[in-house]
């Protein structure tokens, strides 16, 4: 009897995680962390509640737990799985929190509940940006500090030449891309957005930097800026170690230069945005 109810409890985690994975692809690791933690949460303490009688507290949640981790462990040993790592620590957390408010007979368990809803909801609306971002750019926030790799040179649909000269003394925006990225495309709006917003202040220049392909035709880049009514600045970079020099592992990347030359932001265009208003604050 025991071996059936720690076989079913195992079968209902298992469903769970089941049920949840698609929400990763279909919606993002957002949602799949705040609905991971509210399932399990209340699953735990529902299974709890209904199987006291049959197994102990410990044997409950070992089979939760089992539930949760026979398809995730293996996958985890041989692949990392960095981007999911968070995800799968919440719907752990939610076992661990509806547990401790079975356990707990006070209103230290709400607390607890409190606590583990209010994590679970700061991941989903900007942790888990933030994570993504460390993945992606190395930090959090995308504050870094070290010099612009040798010479800037770049050359926009004029033809003219844009040089460390030109962008000497401004706070400088680049943002890296090429033609075959679709993420790239999904980001120019807000490009846009930074652009008008700063594009009479002459202290600042914004430019989006096109890494040639080698399938590329000549004034492929342009074109396909232009044609889709973006306004912002194009140029494109002549030397060909500019992307490897400055450390870029993907496509978008933003950098931010000082009137030094010094960079001190390199990451997503949104918080380049917001790093870029704070530089200018009066």
């Amino acid at each position: 009897m025991k071996l059936k109810t720690f076989l079913l409890l195992f079968s209902l985690s298992l469903l769970d995680v089941l049920a949840i994975s698609p929400l990763r692809g279909y919606v993002g690791m957002h949602a799949s962390t705040l609905a991971g933690f509210t399932l399990n949460f209340l699953l735990t303490l529902y299974v709890l509640q209904r199987y006291a009688t049959h197994l102990t507290s410990s044997q409950i949640v070992s089979a939760i737990l089992l539930g949760a981790c026979i398809l995730e462990v293996p996958i985890r040993i041989f692949n990392i799985g960095l981007l999911s790592l968070p995800d799968f620590g919440f719907h752990l957390l939610g076992i661990s929190c509806g547990f401790l408010f079975f356990i707990l007979r006070s209103q230290l368990r709400w607390g607890v509940a409190l606590v583990g809803f209010s994590l679970s909801l700061l991941m989903y609306y900007d942790g888990y940006d933030r994570w993504i971002h460390k993945l992606n750019n190395g930090t959090f926030t995308g504050a870094v500090t070290y010099p612009f790799p040798g010479e800037f040179s770049a050359t926009d649909e004029t033809g003219k030449v844009i040089s460390s000269k030109d962008i000497a003394n401004k706070i400088v925006l680049l943002d890296f891309w090429h033609t075959a990225c679709g993420v790239c495309f999904q980001k120019f709006p807000k490009v846009q957005k930074v652009y008008q917003k700063y594009k009479d202040n002459p202290a600042v220049l914004i430019l989006a930097i096109n890494k040639p392909l080698e399938d590329d035709k000549e004034g492929q880049a342009f074109q396909m800026i232009r044609e889709r009514g973006y306004t912002f600045p194009v140029a494109i970079a002549k030397r060909d170690d500019l992307a490897e020099a400055l450390g870029i592992n993907g496509y978008p990347t933003t950098f931010i230069v000082n009137p030094q030359g010094t960079i001190i932001f390199k990451g997503s265009i949104e918080y380049a945005s917001d790093r870029l208003a704070k530089l200018l604050e009066p």
